[in-house]
């Protein structure tokens, strides 16, 4: 039976928020669009199943459950450990199939999938970009209402839009990156 925090490069009882950031970096390492090694599609797909193991509470579950019947400690319910093992195949088999159709899709648009983007470290850049635009906007339109109301409404009507252009232009550039 796989360790998948072992596969991670975790220790076990590791936090989502450790599991994910191990993913992320090991797909951008082993995504098949991006490392030529013959092996590098299949250790992407063991990353995934093991990410999508570890991330889903059920499927974590199942899973300590079963290193530990590994391990000696049987359960004392055999058709139920039966129900589960069975269970948890079909889960394993489910996230296979993920990983398989993420190993064939190029980096860019494997990385715009809630899977890769499920990270904070995805979404503090995003929330600090939209807060420092708000600020500056908020600020530029009451200095120039101090001047003059009619400034200050002009201001407004062309610096929102800007702001908005300027922030979907540093996302696109983000994204590449």
């Amino acid at each position: 039976m796989d360790n998948y925090y072992k596969i991670l490069g975790l220790d076990n009882g590791a936090s989502i928020a450790d599991v994910k950031s191990a993913y992320r970096e090991l797909a951008k390492k082993y995504h098949p669009d991006i490392n030529p090694s013959p092996h590098a599609k299949q250790v992407f797909i063991r990353i995934t199943e093991a990410y999508q193991c570890l991330t889903d509470p059920q499927k974590k579950y199942s899973h300590e459950q079963r290193k530990r019947r590994a391990q000696g400690r049987s359960a004392a319910n055999s058709t139920r450990s039966d129900l589960n093992e069975e269970w948890m195949r079909q889960r394993q088999q489910e996230a296979r199939r993920r990983a398989e159709e993420f190993a064939r899709m190029n980096y860019t648009t494997f990385r715009q999938t809630q899977t890769f983007r499920s990270t904070m470290r995805h979404y503090i850049p995003q929330f600090a970009g939209c807060l420092i635009a708000g600020i500056f906007t908020i600020s530029l339109i009451a200095f120039l209402f101090k001047f003059s109301s009619v400034l200050g409404v002009v201001a407004a009507l062309f610096s929102l839009p800007t702001i908005a252009l300027l922030f979907q232009y540093w996302e696109n550039w983000r994204k590449r990156w």
